[in-house]
C-alpha cells in the first residue's frame, strides 16, 4: 500500500532578523532558496585529464514573493534601508526542508511595476553562510 503525505503552505515559515517574512504571499512559489555556487568545479587538462575542486561557497540567494498589499513589503524595505545583516531561517513544518544562515540581508529593492492586474513584489535576500537540510534531517 502506498503512503499518502500532505503539504500545507501555512506550515512554511521564514524570518530575517527574527521578523516574519511570509504574510501576504504571492501565488505559486512564494519563497525560493538557491545555493549561489555549485558544489564542485572542474578543469580539463590538455591531455583530457579532469580535476575537480570542492567549492566552499556557502552563500545562497532567497526570493520572497509578496502581494503588493502585503505589510511585509514595508518590513523588508526597512531592513534594506537599515543595511543590517541578521539570521535567516526557512522552515517547512511539514517536515521536508530547513535552511538557516547566521548572516543575511536584503540585497536590493524589488522592481516596481503596475499593470492591468495586480502583480507580485519580488524581494531578494542574500545569505552568507546557508546550511540546507532536506528530508530525513541530513544536513548538506
Amino acid at each position: 500500500m502506498s503512503e499518502i503525505t500532505s503539504y500545507d503552505p501555512s506550515q512554511v515559515t521564514a524570518s530575517l532578523g527574527g521578523l516574519d517574512l511570509l504574510s501576504g504571499t504571492g501565488d505559486g512559489d512564494f519563497i525560493t532558496v538557491e545555493p549561489a555556487s555549485e558544489q564542485w568545479v572542474t578543469k580539463v587538462g590538455a591531455d583530457g585529464s579532469v580535476i575537480r575542486t570542492k567549492v566552499l561557497d556557502k552563500r545562497a540567494n532567497v526570493k520572497v514573493i509578496l502581494l503588493p498589499t502585503s505589510t511585509r513589503n514595508a518590513t523588508l524595505q526597512a531592513l534594506y534601508a537599515s543595511g543590517l545583516a541578521g539570521p535567516f531561517s526557512l522552515r517547512d513544518l511539514n517536515g521536508s526542508m530547513l535552511v538557516e544562515a547566521t548572516k543575511a540581508w536584503v540585497r536590493k529593492l524589488p522592481t516596481a511595476g503596475r499593470g492591468k492586474e495586480a502583480g507580485m513584489v519580488e524581494w531578494e535576500i542574500e545569505c552568507a553562510d546557508a546550511d540546507f537540510t532536506f528530508a530525513a534531517g541530513v544536513p548538506l
